[in-house]
């Protein structure tokens, strides 16, 4: 459909709460106005406008939204001890039980029953830590840092 960018969530339960209507930033420094989000089906779009060229609107594929830590929804109060809100999660420090630095949480993504924390190094790689207690030994938010075991998060 003229103007329509399908979405790919990887980081949020709650795109109606981050995603709507206004103007977004992508990580590659680009911003998107956006007119309307819509959902159809458990998928989620974003109307841009019937201005928008095809070749423009193609230039978006692959495309990273970074929501401002600012704009996040609060943390829920209904979580249990030990439960985190992502944006909790996205942002925080990962170091390894020996003290060796890990990392930054930079997304979550959603698979099958477990959450996976996708963690990138100073380099830029990104590794895969699911999370679990058997890897995951603390969160300590005040601090801003994950304690994980050694070897816990997987690269490519």
């Amino acid at each position: 459909m003229k103007g329509e960018v399908r979405l790919h969530l990887l980081s949020t339960d709650r795109p109606e709460e981050v995603l709507g209507p206004g103007r977004h930033a992508l990580a590659d420094g680009r911003f998107v106005d956006v007119v309307e989000l819509v959902e159809r089906n458990g998928q989620w779009s974003w109307m841009l406008g019937p201005d928008w060229p095809p070749e423009k609107i193609q230039s978006l594929t692959g495309g990273i939204i970074v929501i401002e830590q600012e704009k996040l929804p609060e943390r829920a109060d209904d979580l249990e001890e030990g439960e985190y809100s992502e944006a909790d999660i996205i942002g925080l420090s990962v170091e390894d039980t020996l003290g060796r630095k890990r990392g930054r949480v930079v997304r979550i993504e959603r698979r099958y029953e477990v959450d996976t924390w996708i963690v990138e190094n100073d380099k830029g790689q990104q590794g895969q830590l699911a999370a679990v207690g058997v890897f995951i030994k603390n969160v300590d938010l005040e601090c801003g840092v994950i304690t994980v075991t050694p070897n816990s998060i997987l690269h490519d």
